[in-house]
Order: structure tokens, then C-alpha cells, then sequence
């Protein structure tokens, strides 16, 4: 038996940065070799190695050559925030082999501490204020900021912030808080070589709230759109004075949009959006001066057998399709299958490989015997070559839109919407 080569690390399970209190965990393997030695050194200034152990006895074997597992728990050694290197050799009855390194970076976590809210506080107004200290030797390069419910099964708000960050503000229009309530606040901080750190506290809100609100709806069958017509609760003097309104949508899918704000009793404002053939609601809002809030909530069905088509930036350009409207639907899911040669293995099927590319697609298709609905229809296309698609079901699509238009003998005429839906955004 002759020296063995130096041993090889087994894939590329050690991470390129580590703290100081991690357990660096690592297999190697070495053809001939009885033992193996593993050592953590800094790269620089050649000072004496930190030896984990002398004699590591191999646990497996792969292919008739040893392995070893390897485990360094940094936390029972000197090591400092730096560049080091694993060193890893063999040994037979024959002697050593030759050393194999593998570079890391000792770095401590970044250091994150909350501030306000202070931990078990109670918030008696709005809007929230988060402040927290966060700081790093490598800098701060991202941080995370997340609000949840007490059980943190509801994720109320969620912000990503640059690294210079230290405050947050969170207002109404923010994050529906519940009165008399506990949340959860967590700030965590990326350092400047990827390690990440995170403080928590919880919160509770109490506060007097103003009365409840009442709102009333209206459809417009013309456009399918809704208005909603909102009022300060009736009170007896006991409860704060309600300074404004505000009307949020929320979507069949939990989604939510804020229709208005800023509304005075007795005002009105308009949905161009809502969802058809559905039920789904508004959140109306009324708020104090202090920023406190009671929420009333109104369901809703916009009971419809015709499509919308919205355009515009407000949305406020409308055409209804009433006219034996059909549509279908097609769907491209991007990635490449490919075959592979194994021996039978897969019954000769090909493996799939997707990618978070998709493409929606299809045709609508209605009936008219006004002329000038196909006429306006091919202006408001040249006008605004993005548009809203709403159908009977509840679906919402913002699409880019083609039309084409038929007409032979008779009063009918065939129109068609060849559309491929984009990233979805509510009107302004």
C-alpha cells in the first residue's frame, strides 16, 4: 500500500460563509486511505490551525473507496470573524497525503434590535411608527419587514427595504388592524456577505374607535360598475368623531384594493372593476383624527350575463358584450422536455424542466347588430391597446387586445378579440 492522494471534498455541501458558532458539516473521501485529519486555518498570517481531530475513522464506502464524515463545531474553537480554509488530509500505514483545502468566511450575524414598538406595547393610534437599530461590520445590504397576526398565520403586511432603512411607517391604507388585537413585528437584516438576522416583538392595538359606518351600492348596468355611497356611524357623543371615510374592494381571493379615501359623509365613489356573477365585498372605513378605525363591511354580486371590456387608465372607457358572447381560453407553460438515456428506465418518457415563464391566451367572441359598436370597439383598440377583460364568472384579465370584424349580408355583425393577458394592475 503506497501513500494515499490527497482526499477530495465529496460535492458542495460547505457553505462559502459560516458564523462563528455554526457546525461545519462536510464529507470527503480518499482511495487507500485508514484515517482522516480535518483543520480549520486562517488563510492569512500563517498562524498555528485550529485541529478538529486527529483520527476520523471512515463511515461508508462508495464504490470500494472510503468516506468520511466530517463535523467542526466552530463554536468549541477560537475562530474570529475572517477568511479561513478546511484542511482535510490522509493517512495509511504508509504516512500522509498530501492537504486539500476548501475556503470559507467566518462573519457574524448582523446585529437587528426593534425599537418601537417596545415589546408587549400597546398602539393607541395610527398611523404605526417602527423604528429599529440594525448594523454589520459588511454593511446592511437588504432587510425584510413583516407584520403577522398572533398565531402568524396571516401575513398582514410585508415590505422590503434598502439597507439604510430604520424606520417604517404603516398607515390605514397599509394594513387593516384589528382593535384590541395582537401582532407580530419582525425586522430582519441581510449583512453585506449574505447572512441574515432578525428581531421580533409583539404588539397590541387598543383604542376608541369612532362609530361604525354604513355605505350604500348601486350598479350601473351600463358599464358594469359599481358606486358606493358611504356615511358616518350614528353616535351619541361617547365615541371619537369619525374625520374621514375610505372604501377598500375586497376580491373573491382575499385581494384588496382601495377604491377611495379621504371621503366626507354622504359622498360617493366608483368601482370600475368589480369582479362579475361573484360575491365579494367592500371594506368601508370611517377614521379618527387620531387615525383610529371601525370597518364596516358590505357583500356584493354584480349579477351580469354579458362581458365588460374597460380601457384607459381609469378604466372609464367601457363597452359591454351582450351579443351571444363565447370566449375561449389557452394556456403555454414555458420549459423544454427532453430524453434522456436511460436505459428504459422512464418508459421511454421525457423529463420535464419548467420555468416560471406562462402565457395566456384566447378569443372572445360576440354579435351585434349595431355597426357602430364594431366601429367603436376598433377606435377604443387603436386608442388603448391594453384593456380590462371581465366575464360572468368572476375572472378578471388585463390583456392586450386584437379585434377582428366580419359583416356579410343581413344585420349581424361578427366580431372576435384575439387577446394575451399581461401582468394584471387595477385602474388607477
Amino acid at each position: 500500500m503506497a501513500v494515499p492522494p490527497a482526499p477530495s471534498f465529496y460535492g458542495d455541501t460547505i457553505p462559502a460563509v459560516v458564523t462563528p458558532t455554526d457546525t461545519i458539516r462536510f464529507r470527503a473521501y480518499c482511495a487507500d486511505a485508514l484515517t482522516l485529519s480535518a483543520y480549520f486555518e486562517p488563510v492569512q498570517n500563517d498562524p498555528m490551525p485550529i485541529w478538529y481531530e486527529e483520527t476520523i475513522e471512515p463511515d461508508d464506502v462508495w464504490g470500494g473507496v472510503p468516506v468520511f464524515y466530517v463535523e467542526i463545531p466552530l463554536a468549541q474553537t477560537s475562530v474570529t470573524a475572517g477568511k479561513w480554509r478546511i484542511g482535510i488530509r490522509a493517512h495509511n500505514n504508509d504516512g500522509y497525503s498530501t492537504h486539500s483545502y476548501k475556503n470559507v468566511r467566518v462573519a457574524e450575524l448582523p446585529t437587528v434590535e426593534i425599537a418601537s414598538p417596545t415589546e408587549g406595547g400597546s398602539i393607541e393610534s395610527m398611523p404605526l411608527l417602527i423604528t429599529w437599530n440594525s448594523s454589520d461590520a459588511t454593511g446592511i445590504s437588504e432587510q425584510q419587514l413583516y407584520v403577522y397576526d398572533e398565531d402568524l398565520s396571516n401575513l398582514v403586511l410585508h415590505r422590503t427595504l434598502d439597507g439604510d432603512a430604520r424606520t417604517s411607517v404603516i398607515g390605514i391604507e397599509d394594513a387593516a388592524f384589528e382593535n384590541d388585537s395582537e401582532y407580530i413585528v419582525i425586522v430582519g437584516a441581510f449583512n453585506g456577505v449574505g447572512l441574515y438576522n432578525s428581531d421580533t416583538v409583539r404588539f397590541t392595538t387598543h383604542w376608541a374607535p369612532p362609530a361604525t359606518p354604513t355605505a350604500r351600492t348601486n350598479i350601473n348596468p351600463a358599464d358594469l360598475s359599481v358606486s358606493v355611497t358611504v356615511f358616518e356611524g350614528y353616535t351619541d357623543g361617547s365615541e371619537p368623531a369619525t374625520a374621514s371615510l375610505m372604501v377598500t374592494r375586497i376580491n373573491p381571493d382575499g385581494t384588496r384594493w382601495a377604491v377611495a379615501s379621504g371621503l366626507r359623509s354622504g359622498e360617493t365613489c366608483i368601482d370600475p372593476l368589480p369582479p362579475l356573477g361573484v360575491e365579494y365585498s367592500y371594506a368601508v372605513t370611517a377614521v379618527t383624527e387620531a387615525g383610529t378605525t371601525s370597518v364596516a363591511n358590505v357583500t356584493r354580486t354584480v349579477e351580469s350575463t354579458a362581458w365588460a371590456l374597460n380601457f384607459g387608465a381609469t378604466a372609464g372607457e367601457v363597452m359591454t358584450l351582450v351579443g351571444n358572447p363565447k370566449a375561449s381560453y389557452s394556456l403555454d407553460q414555458g420549459g423544454k422536455a427532453y430524453h434522456f438515456a436511460d436505459g428504459g428506465a422512464g418508459g421511454g418518457l421525457p423529463v420535464w424542466y419548467g420555468t416560471t415563464d406562462r402565457d395566456e391566451s384566447g378569443t372572445l367572441s360576440f354579435d351585434t347588430m349595431l355597426w357602430h359598436d364594431s366601429d367603436r370597439l376598433r377606435e377604443l383598440c387603436r386608442q388603448y391597446p391594453v384593456a380590462w377583460m371581465r366575464d360572468p364568472f368572476g375572472h378578471r384579465w388585463r390583456a392586450h387586445v386584437q379585434p377582428k370584424i366580419s359583416h356579410g349580408i343581413g344585420d349581424t355583425w361578427q366580431v372576435s378579440i384575439n387577446w394575451d393577458a399581461v401582468r394584471f394592475e387595477e385602474a388607477w
